[in-house]
């Protein structure tokens, strides 16, 4: 009793308890025994580790010294503050103290509970378990700047027992009790001591709750990642809930991520701009943020397939399926312009005459995969009438128009509808008996609606957007008859078409603002040449024709690129690599029925190596008067 301190340096083996007043009592495992009634301070001064399994009750607190641990396994309760000023102690029973300290350079941790609440300062540090394990506080947790939370991860499934397998946790028991966090969370994976396999390595989608409370304030300033033990392209992050503190693992690079997913390059370049834009997740801010949130607790799989959604691609599919569309569309026009009984209008000897008709055409295409996309399928169907209204010997000119619904989809979730209005003006004249030239100008506006489905785990996010393609385009072709014997005939053709494509900027709308995407403007201008053949036979009374022709684009590139962006990343998506080359065939049938009415059918094929081919059924009824 007193207010000085009693120093014991000797090994006690004494039975009885012990009495605490005013004062300080110091000694160490070996000195100090039994029960302590506390009413002052009692200092461990342990520099090797020792266990103290006595109850300790009173008004008074707690002081561990020395670099060594001390273990506590007893039951105490008392009312006064304690402090952990140097060395580790491990908390294995229940100790009771109005505020446990951690000073700089000490440590806490255990498997026990303690009732009261926890301050770390900073330099100090929180460790609960001892190997993985579960530390119990009926208080507040206070982190301070530069205090350090570390906490063993040997397994994805926790286990209240602890050890190998589990994980540690620092659970709050007490109702309103606050955990407050501050300075570094240090995550261990390998070198863990006592009952653990140290052999885990997490994958993308592991979630480890590391803290429990009624309520969580502040955030860590910094994760220090585990020297070892992850896997390549991982990282561990940091989730705040309302009532909990978790550590995800997630990708260190959603570029990388896709490419190891064995996604194409639009996911790959969406992935890596995301990355930069926030510095691989550690800077995120706005929409990005609220998007990196989403991918926590996602698999590789599904981190990939998510971030090919975002890359926006099926944006640029839209105008690369409208101007493969149009392409056929227009050669159509041009054997409506030279007059053929196939379109046109029927027998040469109705000079003169209206010639009134129409098409209907269905077509399936195939865009495939290539190093960027997905690719996508595309479904046509439509319908064109069109009237030849100049209709003399050697010349002829007329108007059209046609309607168009195009689906488009692939093996995601994303897909695209078009509706595409047309108008033309076409015509030809014969130069001389063997050669023809023919021409048309058109007008196109597609009415385009692009969907994107973008999910994340649990979360499914629908994006879409409208708007309008418009385009200008223009053919001529040249047709020359290089052989005429009996009912055969054989042309030579050689043309040139141009278009012109413009949407405006738009931005998608949708029920997650994160996933939502801003798609810039286009503008873009093509050139083809074209060199063909065709064969023509009649059959009673019925014409027939095979034909083939080879068109180039000519100049640059003809892959569609957009330019997307979300926040302040912004990429750039391709539609399918379509090369420079298209190979065209087919055959048609027509006959007339009446002097007045014709009908006709013809298949056309289409090939672009190595990622397009098409397949088209058209069939047309003419009538003249």
């Amino acid at each position: 009793s007193g207010s000085g301190r009693l120093v014991l340096t000797g090994n006690n083996s004494y039975a009885g308890g012990t009495l605490v007043g005013p004062g300080t009592l110091v000694g160490t495992t070996s000195s100090i025994q039994g029960d302590i009634f506390n009413n002052g301070m009692v200092e461990f001064a342990q520099s090797v580790s020792g266990t103290f399994s006595g109850a300790m009750t009173g008004t008074g607190g707690l002081r561990k010294l020395g670099a060594g641990m001390l273990m506590l396994t007893g039951n105490s309760q008392m009312t006064g503050s304690s402090y952990v000023d140097e060395g580790t102690l491990s908390v294995n029973g229940v100790f009771g103290s109005n505020m446990l300290t951690v000073a700089n350079g000490a440590t806490l941790k255990g498997v026990g509970g303690i009732n009261g609440g926890i301050m770390v300062l900073s330099g100090g540090e929180l460790s609960p378990g001892n190997s993985p394990g579960t530390l119990y506080v009926s208080g507040d947790v206070t982190l301070n700047e530069g205090s350090i939370f570390l906490t063993e991860i040997d397994g994805n499934v926790y286990s209240v027992a602890g050890g190998a397998g589990s994980y540690d946790r620092l659970v709050l028991t007490g109702e309103g009790a606050t955990f407050t966090a501050a300075g570094s969370i240090n995550p261990i994976l390998r070198g863990i001591s006592g009952d653990a396999n140290n052999n885990y390595t997490p994958v993308m989608g592991d979630i480890f709750t590391v803290v429990t409370a009624d309520s969580v304030v502040g955030t860590f300033n910094d994760i220090v990642q585990p020297t070892s033990g992850l896997a390549a392209n991982t990282r561990l992050k940091v989730i705040y809930n309302d009532d909990s503190v978790q550590v995800a693992l997630v990708a260190n690079s959603l570029g990388m991520a896709a490419m190891d997913g064995t996604m194409g390059g639009n996911a790959v370049i969406t992935g890596l701009t995301i990355d930069y834009a926030t510095a691989n997740g550690q800077n995120a801010s706005g929409e990005l943020s609220d998007l990196l949130d989403r991918f926590d607790g996602l698999n590789e799989t599904q981190v990939a397939r998510a971030t090919g959604s975002l890359s926006g691609d099926m944006h640029a599919h839209i105008i690369e399926s409208t101007e493969s569309v149009l392409g056929g569309s227009d050669d159509m026009i041009i054997s409506a312009a030279r007059g053929d009984r196939g379109v046109g209008g029927l027998s040469t000897q109705l000079d003169n005459g209206i010639r009134l008709w129409t098409r209907a055409e269905a077509r399936g295409a195939s865009y495939d995969p290539d190093g960027y996309t997905w690719g996508f399928d595309e479904d046509v169907y439509g319908i064109t009438v069109g009237a030849t209204l100049l209709n003399k010997e050697g010349m002829k000119a007329g108007i059209a128009g046609s309607y168009k619904t195009v689906e488009l989809y692939n093996d995601t979730a994303d897909g695209a509808t078009n509706h595409m209005l047309s108008l033309y003006g076409y015509g030809s004249r014969a130069v001389t008996t063997r050669l023809t030239l023919s021409g048309l100008v058109g007008y196109t506006n597609a009415s385009a609606k692009v969907s994107r489905t973008t999910e994340l785990g649990t979360i499914v996010s629908h994006s879409r957007a409208k708007q309008d393609i418009k385009v200008l385009h223009a053919q001529a072709e040249a047709r020359y008859k290089v052989l005429e014997r009996g009912g055969t005939s054989a042309y030579a053709i050689a043309g040139v078409r141009t278009a012109i494509s413009n949407v405006d900027a738009y931005d998608e709308q949708g029920d997650l603002d994160f996933t939502q995407l801003s798609v810039g403007g286009e503008s873009r201008s093509t050139l083809q040449s074209k060199l063909g053949a065709e064969i023509a036979h009649t059959v009673a009374k019925t014409d027939f024709a095979l034909f083939g022709n080879w068109t180039r684009d000519l100049g640059a590139n003809p892959r569609v690129k957009r330019e997307v962006s979300l926040g302040n990343a912004i990429w750039q998506t391709v539609s399918v690599n379509r090369g420079l080359d298209t190979y065209n065939y087919g055959v048609r049938a027509s006959r007339d029925v009446t002097d007045r009415i014709g009908v006709e059918i013809e298949y056309t094929g289409r090939y672009n190596s190595p990622n397009y081919d098409a397949q088209q059924l058209m069939i047309g009824v003419n009538v003249a008067w």
